[in-house]
């Protein structure tokens, strides 16, 4: 039987004083004005200059119009078929500043529907102003996806870049439902890889029945290796449930080894009065059987 493989950056973690587990500061109110900023998605509407496909499916993107335009190819959002990018390659050509401008909301990319089975390339450059935010006070507000820079990978891979400016607070999960959070994915499926990512925004969970990682909220047979989670000397805000790097790294069916390799988290984990599992890394690390979601 395989067995789920946790390595951590010990010496790193050691350096930085590790994760710490404290009473959420009432003095430090998380910042829910950003659920009024406009979405990407209703902002860019056509596919735009920044955005080029190649004759067999590859694309570069070299504005923030063209990452934007993404989560349409993606998602079959204003007028476009829902494309996996399976065996194909999206690649960043330059830095790209999605909050030139105007302050705008991103939407995940790819869903369980419509899962991302391609590969994101960020070619070592840097994403700022990546401004994530579902949280509603409205008791029938729940929608039933997951949410990240990338809802959902399916043998998919996400690798080498920097989010370097942002802010990424979810805690739309009110009516309950399985789902899962992440600032860059939040479900890395089915041999699926994240590979050398930095978030460096501010990020947690403000409510709702949240299950959240600074990374990937469910990594299930698949690895998050050589990433990293560091907002200077502020604090990472669990609300209910989260890891510092993944909340759930599962290993189901006998089918891949689930592996958090070489990551580093600085900062301190904070959890809130309601706040029932949290950790430095990893929430939950779990071999079962295979079992639908």
């Amino acid at each position: 039987m395989r067995t789920t493989r946790l390595y951590t950056l010990l010496a790193l973690l050691l350096m930085a004083g590790g994760a710490t587990m404290q009473a959420q500061n009432k003095d430090d109110p998380w910042p829910h004005y950003i659920e009024e900023y406009p979405l990407w998605i209703d902002s860019v509407t056509v596919q735009p200059n920044g955005f080029v496909m190649d004759a067999i499916g590859n694309v570069e993107i070299s504005t923030p119009e063209g990452l934007a335009w993404l989560i349409s190819a993606a998602n079959g959002l204003n007028g476009c078929e829902p494309d996996n990018f399976d065996g194909r390659t999206v690649r960043l050509t330059c830095d790209i500043d999605l909050d030139a401008g105007a302050h705008r909301r991103f939407s995940p990319i790819g869903s369980r529907e419509h899962p991302f089975m391609g590969t994101f390339d960020g070619g070592g450059h840097t994403i700022d102003g990546l401004y994530v935010a579902y949280n509603s006070p409205d008791p029938e507000y729940d929608p039933a996806f997951d949410i990240g820079m990338f809802g959902c990978l399916k043998h998919g891979t996400v690798k080498d870049f920097v989010v370097n400016s942002g802010l990424f607070v979810t805690g739309h999960h009110l009516n309950g439902g399985e789902f899962f959070d992440g600032c860059l994915v939040g479900i890395s499926d089915s041999l699926s890889v994240v590979d050398g990512c930095i978030v460096k925004i501010r990020a947690g969970s403000a409510g709702g029945d949240d299950q959240f990682g600074s990374i990937v909220g469910l990594n299930r047979n698949s690895v998050v290796r050589n990433c990293a989670y560091c907002y200077g000397d502020n604090d990472y805000l669990v609300s209910r449930n989260g890891g510092g790097i993944v909340y759930h790294n599962l290993s189901e069916g006998g089918y891949a080894d689930a592996e958090v390799v070489n990551c580093f988290f600085y900062g301190s984990v904070k959890g809130s009065y309601s706040a029932q599992s949290f950790g430095g890394i990893v929430c939950f690390n779990v071999v079962r059987a295979a079992k639908p979601w």
